[in-house]
């Protein structure tokens, strides 16, 4: 019994002499809250050529992590790779677009475009086939969608600007195939009330989130409708708005904003506590750039349109270099990489001073370290203790 007690303890001391030294096995990973305001690479540039836009609007990503694009002034989709190469372009139903505004992405591949000034919904499968249309004189419903947003079981949320009492916008919840199933945040709806009603968005629980220009607000609901909360006023300080327009959430429940009269894309819990925001502007373009449309990757990414500009903004983690001859993609070197001191974060505070941990990630290299000392101890240690035993 002494033999092992003698084990603990030096085990014991071993961890004690490892974390003075700065090697904790079971130390907490940092998850830095500014973790996507570095700029990667933007494209695009006024025209109407291949990878060229006019005044571009919705941004989707599908699980491959294609990048599409509303043209609207092109009157058409372009798809792109996630660092900027031209793969395909389409103009509709029969050819058709008129004011392409929102696009969105199913969870089986299927792209879903708002056809804003023809009043009606377009779906394409991912190479620009058309599969279905649905329209007001269909359903008597779509009055001036804008947003759209599809979720995990594939039914289509159509943000609408205003609805048939004007000022007052709302969502159209249809099923795939365009069969209306519910309406909510219109006229008269309460504290979900929604005012200019500009994009919408879906998480994985089915929760749904509306960016509100009128109010300058981001309004949530349940998958049936049902208000849950809000956030935001106008203003400029952390949580405000000015202008906000697209909105996405990420795989684990984060929702960024375009927050378009403000410059900068704004980031939030799901149930509205703020985050970090960075600015949308490209570092040493000299002027501040407007977001317009937003999407959000498996793995983080941030893309962004800039109407203004005709072109499409990458945010992430880390440095990237586009390789493409379709694209006039650009990219800039990382001062250090995962810093908020970055180019163009808001709040230029190192990320440190600003973290959170979480307990159940662990420094995996450290731990390693570790256990290979406290192996090798142990075994020593019994070595001699087997051997003083066989002498006495």
């Amino acid at each position: 019994m002494t033999s092992y007690r003698g084990i603990i303890q030096i085990a014991l001391v071993l961890l004690i002499i490892l974390i003075a030294n700065g090697i904790d096995p079971i130390k907490p990973t940092l998850v830095r809250a500014c973790e996507v305001c570095t700029f990667q690479l933007s494209w695009g540039s006024s025209g109407s050529g291949k990878g060229e836009f006019y005044n571009p609007q919705g941004i989707a990503v599908d699980t491959s992590g294609n990048v599409y694009v509303a043209d609207e002034g092109n009157n058409r989709v372009e798809k792109f790779t996630s660092t900027g190469g031209y793969i395909t372009e389409w103009r509709g139903f029969h050819g058709h677009f008129n004011y392409p505004y929102g696009i969105a992405v199913s969870p089986t591949g299927n792209v879903y475009v708002t056809d804003s000034m023809n009043l009606r919904v377009q779906a394409f499968n991912s190479s620009g086939s058309v599969l279905t249309q649905w329209n007001s004189s269909r359903n008597d419903e779509l009055v001036s969608p804008t947003g759209i947003a599809v979720d995990a079981t594939g039914d289509v949320y159509v943000a609408e600007f205003y609805g048939m009492h004007m000022y007052e916008g709302g969502v159209k919840k249809f099923n795939a195939t365009g069969n209306l199933i519910s309406s909510f945040g219109g006229y008269e709806s309460g504290e979900g009330e929604l005012n200019y009603t500009a994009d919408v968005a879906v998480d994985h629980l089915g929760n749904v989130y509306v960016t509100d220009q009128g109010s300058d607000r981001v309004v949530k609901f349940t998958g049936n409708g049902v208000y849950v909360t809000r956030w935001g006023s106008y203003g400029s300080a952390n949580g405000e708005f000015d202008h906000p327009l697209g909105i996405a959430v990420d795989s684990s429940g984060n929702v960024y904003v375009a927050d378009n009269g403000n410059h900068r894309i704004q980031k939030f819990t799901s149930d509205g506590s703020y985050i970090t925001q960075w600015s949308s502007s490209i570092p040493g373009s000299g002027h501040d750039n407007s977001p317009q449309g937003l999407a959000v990757d498996s793995f983080g990414t941030v893309y962004l349109t800039v109407a203004i500009d005709d072109r499409v903004e990458r945010f992430g983690n880390a440095s990237i270099t586009a390789v493409t001859s379709t694209s006039s993609a650009t990219s800039l070197p990382l001062a250090s990489s995962g810093s908020c001191l970055e180019y163009n974060c808001s709040t230029p505070t190192p990320a440190t001073t600003n973290e959170t941990q979480s307990p159940i990630q662990f420094n995996l290299q450290e731990g390693i370290a570790f256990v290979v000392v406290a192996i090798a101890s142990i075994s020593v240690l019994a070595y001699w203790t087997r051997r003083d035993r066989k002498s006495s």
